[in-house]
């Protein structure tokens, strides 16, 4: 999955569009099809906030910890980390698989933030 991060989405959205005719009209080849997040900086702010940030690179560097720890080793409260991981599955950033009694976090595709030159 590919989040960009755009100042103006209308003009984005322009260009998608004017994509979407060239390859109708044959003038283009169709790219490879991935999932892509189109937002504004004020947008990525709102959507990855610093602590969902934390998250996301927590989950990245010790796999396997179920919300309960995640939340342990943030310092945070169990009920706001697992708030925001469900916000961060309604995005499609991350899934939670059941282990026993638990919900363990995970990624099921690498994230890309090419404005960034991040991989997750």
């Amino acid at each position: 999955m590919k989040i960009i991060i755009v100042d103006d989405i209308w003009e984005h959205m322009k260009k998608d569009n004017q994509y979407i005719h060239d390859v109708a009209a044959g003038k283009v080849k169709l790219k490879k099809c991935e999932k892509t997040i189109v937002c504004t900086p004020q947008t990525f702010h709102e959507v990855l906030s610093p602590q969902r940030i934390r998250i996301l690179i927590h989950i990245n560097t010790n796999p396997g910890l179920n919300i309960t720890e995640i939340a342990k080793s943030l310092g945070r409260r169990f009920e706001a980390v697992h708030r925001d991981i469900k916000f961060l599955i309604s995005y499609d950033l991350i899934k939670t698989r059941k282990e026993k009694k638990s919900r363990i976090p995970y990624f099921y595709e690498k994230i890309e933030l090419p404005a960034l030159g991040v991989v997750v």
